[in-house]
């Protein structure tokens, strides 16, 4: 070998030899913190790419992992933009992420962790925050609506304080849908105590495989609310103060005493009552004594009263003959019952800081909102403060306490009474007793006098305590795993007090000697206190396996126990009204537990205990797979029935990931594809009362000085969960590197052992008793697109968000009861089609819940030729009139002026069969829009909310019309009503009482003036769909060069905004929302609710 040759070969081991070397894998060290705030970020992942090398950080941030010169290390962690970073020749590598700002990267919290938004595989929406940065809220509800898909949340009240009516998807049972379960911080809890500015994020978990992991509570989905929490940096103080002024919103407009005096008795005449008679009624009669000439400022017209016409008094015909005098006080009640503005005030400080070992935050809210309607009132004040510290960079400790304390009040009267009878009392009538204006006249009642006058005779208070307190203990264990002990906390209490002084009624005030109406002086203290605590214990593990398998597995449990207080003492008839309470009281009612009346009290019980996983798996993050199930035993089942198991299963597909999309020029356009599936099972028992299956006893009274109790309700072991099984189908799109987001869902969930009553025979002694025999199907789809529209170099951008949902209910199964589709309730109509009688309405087998069957008013009668020409020989066996081909009914013949009714049998007799549809009470869709610019710190806000395809019986405007009390003043739409020069209108001629015998029942037919749903005139059955403008914000953002100069101030902004601004709809009313009956529940009645007012708002917002 020659020497050449020898040195080659040297040379060239020597060059492997320095690779190997250069190739050598060293340990790199380094920490990952967030760029926001330089804090550390535990269980960030790390991988060499190509290598299957991969380890996370640790709880301080720090990692340590070989690797070789030249390696591709790829950093990621949930809610950060990933980062793929080349090894060096140094050792040490530290990272800063940032936070992913396109909706695709938002972090979303689901049940017990976080997960970002490409790899979510079920049914979560996120609240925008935007839509809690500017208005004052009494409550999270109203920044709910229109803002997240499936979610319909309907202003029950417009009182000050009130929560909105929640329903997610349709609900999920026949009897009673229910409200979402919410938790707020992991505490199950309401959330109207809970300050806007406190909240950092809400999700809405909506198809079973995201609920399933709550088990029993969370049939009807689940509102996570996320409070803030301390965060590493300088302590940063801020303050917020927003300031407005609530517009009571219009209602319907009142006759004035003129027309009412000459309406009212116009009906009379019409419905032949006699002169003698109509002058006895209160308000447009001529009553002469003491009590009502002094308190109705209306006579008869002589010379004797001619003077008063010089003192604001005027005169009417009288439809009897003769002249009528009398003073116009039309108004006056409803400036006295409604204020025209009234305040809302807000104010808000927070402090917030931490380093690296220990963070912190406290806020304290002062909120105070003045009613519209006299005497309503809503003040709250509320504290947080929370904080975590690591004892060590492996152990780290968190604590929390929420308290806050409020104080609502209402109307002295019902909602309904306060709509109705208040603004419908007579306009003759003086509301005052001088005529300086300082004493109230009583009226007859609390809804039919001086409101002043009632508000100062009942002394009441109200007073809402609630403390939350939790802590829990974090233990990393290895980078990857970890376990998490917590427990909570929360009581509830709430007293009510109130004294009724005596009251008199004006003829009392009148009388010789003046006398009481009431001398009962009820005492009553209702106080009711909830104790709930919750513990449960979590092992976490995260690892990356081989670079591209992601694995994420939990397991937990769970003990949840509640314990409830309740104490109601009513003490009546005392002496005087210098006390109180019921020290001086004389008489102690009995108690009655159901309806809340007398003196009792009760202790209950419950508990549940769980336990729960998830495993969630990616490859790659292309395939995507979550299992998750809970195990919950529930305390108010029989021992056979108590655990129910609840799985769920979600997959997607990210295929924007593969090659092939990445390699195609689609890919320019579509920058997130990813189809998924759900499915999952809930359960539910929350109509089963914590000792329903063990059977109720009921106190009976005294039974020869002895107390008798008795069963009330039958002992019903069988009982078992309500089960929900939804699947669900999605499609998650991104565009133009997720400037323009689209989420699609199609949901199909049918909830069997629905928790329905069976009638019984009377024989059992039981009218029912509750089944498990009831399935329900809930299926519709959603939809939300989120864009930004433009994003200009100069600063201006332009963002729109919408959203839209359908729903649509059907009985699939009822208890057996021998009827057709085993119908309960309902009615028999003619169908033509068929040309036979079919049952419609009330539950039956498939058919949907809510539909609304009444009598079609085709026309008014306009002349007698129009009568005997189309119904000379009908019967109207409802009102029992007869056409004039007809000898008179016992309520007489049909005349020119009343209704026309559709004869859907075409057999001249109306009766119930002739009913048809008219509608449903509930909404189709459902969804919002939202759409906001911003431009060099200055930004404006919209916000909209819709509803469309339900159904509203008025039942305010016919009871009114109707003159269903026969005394009380008309809407202007009775001017519009039938008369021989106006015989071309919708509105039946005038009478008295409609549902009197003789008066034609031209509005509430069969239901005797009742507050029914179905067989009324189809005249007052009118669309709800609206559009409602929910918030229009406009602010102003400091420029930091602006307040550098302070030294003081590090962000300032000022806004001014508009909420609930106005309706767009063709419903009559004050509000088009699907009308709620005093449970909770949607029943398509509207008669008359505290209205929504429109607010008006200025703030400022600084930091310091």
């Amino acid at each position: 070998m020659s020497a050449a040759l020898k040195k080659m070969i040297l040379a060239g081991i020597l060059s492997v030899l320095s690779g190997v070397v250069l190739a050598q894998d060293r340990k790199i060290t380094g920490r990952i913190t967030a760029s926001e705030d330089n804090s550390p970020l535990s269980g960030v992942s790390i991988s060499i790419k190509g290598k299957g090398q991969g380890t996370q950080t640790a709880a301080d941030g720090n990692y340590s992992i070989q690797a070789s010169q030249g390696d591709h290390l790829l950093i990621s962690y949930t809610g950060y933009l990933s980062q793929e970073i080349i090894v060096g020749g140094g050792d040490l590598l530290n990272v800063s992420l940032k936070q992913g700002d396109e909706k695709m990267n938002e972090v979303v919290v689901v049940g017990y962790g976080t997960q970002v938004r490409r790899n979510i595989t079920s049914a979560i929406s996120k609240l925008d925050n935007s839509v809690l940065a500017s208005a004052p809220r009494a409550n999270l509800g109203g920044a709910l609506q229109g803002t997240v898909p499936g979610l319909q949340v309907v202003n029950t009240s417009g009182a000050p304080g009130s929560s909105p009516l929640i329903l997610l998807r349709g609900g999920a049972s026949i009897n009673n849908p229910g409200a979402p379960l919410v938790l707020v911080d992991g505490i199950i809890r309401s959330f109207n105590d809970i300050a806007p500015e406190d909240i950092a994020s809400v999700e809405i978990l909506k198809d079973a495989a995201s609920t399933a992991i709550y088990g029993a509570r969370a049939n009807n989905g689940v509102i996570l609310i996320t409070t803030k929490q301390g965060k590493a940096g300088t302590a940063k103080v801020s303050y917020k103060f927003t300031g407005g002024i609530n517009n009571s919103r219009p209602g319907y407009n009142y006759l004035d005493a003129k027309d009412y005096i000459y309406y009212n008795r116009l009906g009379n005449l019409n419905s032949g009552i006699s002169l003698t008679t109509v002058n006895t009624r209160r308000g447009f009669g001529l009553l002469t004594d003491r009590a009502d000439s002094a308190s109705f400022d209306i006579r008869a017209f002589n010379g004797s009263n001619a003077s008063l016409l010089s003192q604001g008094w005027d005169t009417v015909g009288d439809p009897y003959g003769g002249t009528i005098i009398f003073k116009d006080h039309a108004g006056e009640i409803k400036d006295l019952v409604f204020k025209r503005n009234t305040g809302t005030q807000d104010h808000y400080v927070n402090v917030i800081g931490g380093n690296d070992k220990g963070k912190y935050f406290a806020s304290f809210d002062y909120y105070n909102e003045d009613g519209v309607i006299v005497g309503s009132n809503y003040k709250r004040y509320s504290g947080n403060l929370n904080g975590s510290y690591k004892i060590k960079p492996n152990l780290e400790v968190s604590t929390g306490v929420t308290l806050s304390t409020s104080s609502q009040i209402g109307a002295v009267t019902s909602d309904i009474n306060t709509l109705y009878r208040s603004m419908a009392l007579w306009p003759t009538f003086n509301p005052w007793l001088d005529a300086a204006k300082t004493l109230p006249n009583p009226g007859n009642s609390a809804s039919d006098g001086n409101p002043l006058y009632w508000l100062g005779k009942l002394q009441r208070s109200n007073e809402v305590n609630r403390i939350t307190a939790n802590a829990s203990v974090k233990y990393d264990v290895l980078p990857g795993l970890y376990i998490k002990v917590s427990g909570s906390g929360y009581l509830f209490e709430s007293l009510n007090q109130s004294f009724q002084q005596a009251t008199q009624t004006y003829a009392n005030v009148f009388a010789n000697p003046p006398s009481f109406n009431s001398t009962q002086r009820d005492a009553i203290m209702n106080f009711s206190r909830t104790f709930q605590q919750t513990y449960n214990a979590i092992l976490n593990y995260n690892k990356t396996f081989f670079e591209k398998h992601h694995l994420n597995a939990m397991l937990g449990t769970e003990y949840y126990d509640q314990k409830t207080l309740n104490l109601y003492q009513d003490g009546q008839s005392a002496p005087t009204d210098n006390i109180p309470t019921s020290n001086a009281s004389t008489v102690f009612p009995v108690g009655n537990v159901t309806a809340g009346t007398g003196n009792f009290s009760t202790k209950s019980e419950y508990k549940i205990i769980s336990h729960f996983g998830r495993l969630s798996y990616d490859f790659d993050q292309r395939y995507l797979l979550t299992l998750v199930y809970r195990v919950d035993g529930v305390s108010s089942l029989a021992t056979q029935n108590r655990f129910g198991f609840f799985p769920g299963m979600s997959a997607g597909w990210n295929i924007h990931k593969e090659k092939f999309f990445e390699n195609s020029g689609i890919s320019r356009l579509l920058s997130v594809v990813k189809p998924r599936i759900s499915y999952g099972v809930n359960g539910n028992v929350s109509g089963i009362g914590n000792y329903d299956v063990q059977g109720v006893y009921g106190a009976q009274g005294n039974y020869n000085g002895n107390l008798g109790l008795l069963n009330t309700s039958i002992v019903n072991g069988n009982l078992k969960w309500e089960q929900s099984k939804t699947t669900d189908g999605g499609l998650d799109i991104g565009l133009l590197n997720d400037r323009i987001t689209l989420m699609v869902d199609y949901f199909d969930r049918r909830t069997s052992n629905l928790l329905t009553q069976l009638t019984l025979p009377s024989y059992v002694g039981f009218s029912s008793i509750t089944t498990n025999l009831g399935t329900l199907q809930n299926k519709g789809y959603e939809i939300s697109v989120n864009a930004n529209i433009l994003r200009l170099a100069n600063g201006f951008t332009w963002n729109i968000g919408a959203n839209v949902s359908f729903v649509k209910n059907k009985i699939l199964q009822l208890p057996f009861n021998g009827n057709p589709n085993n119908r309960q309730g309902g009615l028999q109509v003619w169908d033509p089609k068929s040309g036979q009688l079919v049952w419609v309405g009330g539950l039956q087998e498939g058919h949907s819940i809510g539909d609304i069957y009444g009598y079609k008013q085709v026309s008014i009668f306009k002349d007698a030729k129009e009568v005997s020409d189309i119904a000379g020989n009908r019967y109207d066996a409802v009102a029992k009139i007869t056409g004039p081909g007809l000898a008179p009914g016992s309520g007489g013949q049909i005349t020119p002026g009343d209704v026309n009714w559709l004869d859907v049998d075409k057999n001249d007799t109306i009766d119930s069969r002739d009913q048809v549809y008219l509608g449903n009470i509930y909404p189709k869709y459902t969804g919002g829009f939202s759409t906001s610019f911003e431009y060099k710190g200055i930004s404006l806000y919209a916000r909209f909310e819709y509803a469309l395809g339900h159904t509203i019986y008025n039942d305010l405007v016919a009871r009114t019309l109707g003159n269903y009390q026969g005394t009380f003043n008309y809407i202007d739409l009775q001017k519009n009503a039938w008369s021989p020069a106006n015989t071309i209108t919708d509105i039946p001629k005038v009478y008295y009482a409609d549902q009197v015998s003789g008066d034609k029942q031209n509005y509430t037919r069969g239901n005797n003036a009742g507050q029914v749903l179905n067989s009324n005139n189809s005249r007052f059955y009118e669309k709800g769909d609206y559009l409602a403008c929910r918030e229009i914000t406009l602010s102003y953002d400091f420029a930091k060069s602006l307040l550098s100069g302070a030294k003081i101030l590090s962000q300032a902004r000022i806004y001014i905004s508009g909420n609930n601004l106005f309706y767009m709809t063709k419903f009559g009313g004050p509000s088009p929302e699907p009308p709620v009956d005093v449970n909770g529940k949607i029943n398509g009645i509207y008669a008359g609710t505290y209205p929504t007012p429109r607010t008006y708002v200025l703030g400022l917002q600084v930091s310091f």
